[in-house]
């Protein structure tokens, strides 16, 4: 379960953990390495591709519960890494990083090395297309974000019983002003519309589960050849790369000018 005190070096491995199947994702990359060795065919190598991507949606799908905190870690720590934009509502941020799957300490000691192996194998054009990826990745959740917090806000509204604006008019029911009713006290809305609101906010986080794993198929069997998408997975391995992880670190490396990839 979750409380085993067990910390992961990427959120990919810890889903595999959880669902039993790291010795198959094992048995999947030597199968991928032995076929690049032996120069297989592209369309054999994508097969080989959607094989693997099975074991990783099963492994996620048998603890949809690992999968979802994992999911909204990674984009969490992201968007503050980044700055993209201010983390809010610190009640939801905290309590999903308050007890992370991955021990950062493992992850910063073991990810260069991973990133260096891949950079060897990898032309500078494809790390580009990890790079914009990551970049379309991340604006497509911050419009989930955004949704999220709006419903955050209206969940404290009805919570709280009050309403955001004050009425329209020169003057209120109770004969105050508009400025002096803005944050005035309403009936509080029906328990029935504050469960909708909570239901909405879980589909929000269905909808991350959902977007992460269908970026992530994307990126393997859509954006890189096959043969570099293998290349990848089996010189991540045994570290089970995160995408996101891997396009952050990549353009971090960008950025620092700590090797030249590809132009822009």
């Amino acid at each position: 379960g979750l409380n085993e005190p067990r910390r992961f070096k990427s959120f990919l491995e810890a889903d595999l953990h959880y669902g039993g199947v790291q010795d198959l994702y094992d048995l999947y990359v030597a199968k991928i390495r032995m076929m690049l060795e032996t120069g297989a065919a592209d369309v054999e190598l994508r097969d080989a591709l959607c094989q693997i991507n099975v074991v990783v949606d099963d492994a996620r799908k048998t603890n949809p519960e690992v999968s979802m905190i994992g999911t909204m870690q990674q984009g969490l720590g992201y968007m503050v890494d980044v700055k993209y934009y201010p983390v809010r509502h610190c009640k939801i941020s905290c309590l999903m990083m308050s007890k992370s799957l991955v021990d950062s300490k493992l992850m910063e000691s073991d990810w260069p090395g991973v990133v260096d192996r891949i950079e060897r194998h990898v032309s500078p054009a494809d790390i580009d297309k990890v790079i914009d990826w990551g970049d379309t990745y991340v604006d497509e959740l911050n419009i989930l974000y955004q949704e999220r917090y709006r419903l955050v806000d209206l969940m404290n509204s009805v919570g709280e019983g009050k309403t955001h604006s004050a009425p329209s008019g020169p003057s209120t029911p109770t004969g105050g002003s508009a400025e002096e009713s803005s944050d005035q006290w309403v009936a509080p809305v029906p328990i029935p519309a504050l469960e909708v609101l909570k239901m909405s906010l879980i589909g929000t986080i269905q909808k991350e589960l959902m977007l992460n794993m269908k970026s992530s198929k994307d990126l393997f069997t859509n954006r890189l050849s096959p043969r570099t998408s293998a290349l990848i997975i089996v010189h991540s391995h045994p570290y089970a790369a995160d995408p996101l992880s891997m396009a952050h670190e990549f353009n971090k490396r960008r950025m620092s000018g700590k090797r030249t990839l590809g132009s822009k």
